[in-house]
Order: C-alpha cells, then sequence, then structure tokens
C-alpha cells in the first residue's frame, strides 16, 4: 500500500490494515485513503463542521478552539471573555446566547446584564422612582 509493505507496521500509516494494492482500510479513528485523517468527536479534520466550527482539529478528539469558543468541540460561546455555562457570565443575570451577546433577565439589561431597571426605567436614568428615590 502505497509503497509500504502490507505486513510493516507502518502500512496505512499505522491506522488500518493494507487490503488490496494502494488500497487501506482504516481504524475506525481514522480515514482518507492512507488512514491520515484523524477526526474529532466523529467528525474527520477535513469536514467544514469539525470542532462545531468554531475551531480546528489537531489531533484525535483535541479541538484548538477559534476566539471567542470553548469546551472540548467548541460549542459554546463566550460572552466578554467568560464561557457560557459558567455561573457568572452575563453577570449572573442572564444567559450568553451567542458570541458576546447576553439574553439578559427580566429588570436587567446592558450588554452584559450588569445595568437594572426599576419599573421599566433605566436604574441610572432621571426618571427613577419618579425622581424622588434610587433603585
Amino acid at each position: 500500500c502505497f509503497n509500504i509493505l502490507s505486513n510493516e507496521t507502518n502500512v496505512c500509516s499505522s491506522h488500518g490494515s493494507c487490503v488490496a494494492l494502494d488500497t487501506c482500510e482504516c481504524t475506525s479513528n481514522y480515514g482518507g485513503q492512507n488512514c491520515t485523517i484523524p477526526p474529532c468527536f466523529g467528525v474527520f479534520v477535513n469536514d467544514s463542521s469539525v470542532c462545531s466550527s468554531h475551531g480546528s482539529c489537531v489531533s484525535l478528539n483535541m479541538c484548538e478552539c477559534s476566539s471567542g469558543y470553548g469546551g472540548l468541540n467548541c460549542s459554546i460561546p463566550t460572552c466578554f471573555d467568560m464561557l457560557a455555562n459558567e455561573t457568572s457570565v452575563c453577570s449572573s443575570h442572564g444567559s450568553c446566547v451567542a458570541l458576546d451577546t447576553c439574553e439578559c433577565s427580566s429588570n436587567y439589561y446592558g450588554a452584559n446584564c450588569s445595568l437594572t431597571s426599576c419599573f421599566d426605567q433605566p436604574s441610572l436614568g432621571s426618571m427613577v422612582c419618579s425622581s424622588h428615590g434610587s433603585c
């Protein structure tokens, strides 16, 4: 197979068996003509959806995530440098639904849900509590 004898240990890149002239049968963990393409979590490195389309597969089941994403498979977005599954994301007053996009709980607003509102008035606004108090 590809100029390597079928009984040698490095045939098919050591990830398969030579079953005919230049024809490798790869183990379940590798693909490609000579078994050189590793997968990351079931998706081969040459597939555009590898690592959730937010990173690259650097070795078997090892993703290197693009900026703004994390997790084993790069499927978790970050909001302001914090992973979406962290409890303090979006100031603990919302959910990170996409890269740097928080969906705030009621009575909270702002890019990272750090600002409050009282009776639909921004807490820092001049009309809060009818201008006779603070929120």
